[in-house]
């Protein structure tokens, strides 16, 4: 399972793992009426927590894989 896999399961579960966070990720995210920042595995995941409190599931889900593009500034 990769890390997209275990934060959709995480989601659905209600217990989102900070581990598929890296420790320096950035979550800059945009809500109705406010935009904000958060830095760090932990914290992303405290935030996550609070969005995905209960469990719930997706009616569909389409992921589409994206060159890698590590290496690449």
């Amino acid at each position: 399972m990769d890390a997209v896999d275990t934060l959709i399961a995480g989601i659905e579960a209600a217990a989102v793992p900070s581990e598929v966070f890296a420790d320096d990720a950035v979550l800059d995210a945009t809500v109705p009426n406010w935009r904000f920042t958060t830095l760090g595995a932990a914290a992303i995941q405290g935030v996550f927590a609070g969005w995905f409190a209960d469990p719930g599931s997706f009616r569909q889900l389409h992921r589409s894989r994206l060159a890698d593009l590590k290496g690449r500034a």
